[in-house]
């Protein structure tokens, strides 16, 4: 009689286990589904901040030379100037990792030296994505010119940026572009 009732003792154990790990995993996934559709609320696609970013974006064509020595404070009102700006930039001649504002002037403020001219012909399919205070941003640019020594430079290249609502207005705090374009 006692090892029926330890059998069942041990049956009523481990259906027990496995209803609390059952308990534990739908309540798992609800916690999951309710961020995630949160996450999704969250993505409110705000059409005046698209607006906005789409005009930034624009601003990008500020990165063309029409003038020497070239300043980057013509493209600068569109980045964050602070340690949170990132970029991982293909076209950058001495490294790929840009870490904080500081740094970022550096690279490019020296690197931009290097062009005789530069234009930004094309800003192409752009999208642009927003939530209350981020954005992203993903396009193509085309740009062409020619190097201080001589050497002509055409290409296009993929950009994702991140924008995020500071107190002076959207910043780009990660920069990533990569390339060539190759369809």
């Amino acid at each position: 009689m006692k090892s029926k009732i330890h059998e069942y003792q041990n049956k009523y154990v481990a259906m027990s286990k496995r209803i609390k790990t059952a308990t534990y995993s739908v309540i798992v996934v609800l916690v999951f589904a309710v961020a995630l559709s949160s996450f999704s609320l969250k993505e409110n696609n705000n059409k005046d901040v698209i607006a906005l970013i789409t005009k930034k974006v624009q601003d990008y064509k500020l990165w063309s030379v029409d003038a020497k020595p070239y300043k980057l404070s013509k493209i600068d009102h569109i980045y964050s100037k602070d340690e949170e700006l990132l970029a991982y930039d293909l076209m950058s001649p001495e490294t790929t990792v840009i870490k904080g504002w500081t740094d970022y002037e550096k690279v490019w403020s020296k690197a931009m030296q290097q062009f005789d001219s530069w234009e930004v012909k094309t800003i192409d399919g752009l999208e642009v994505k927003a939530t209350d205070n981020l954005a992203t941003s993903t396009f193509t640019f085309s740009g062409e010119g020619t190097l201080v020594s001589g050497e002509p430079i055409k290409g296009e290249w993929h950009v994702t940026l991140i924008w995020k609502e500071k107190p002076d207005g959207w910043k780009i705090v990660h920069e990533h572009i990569s390339g060539p374009v190759r369809r």
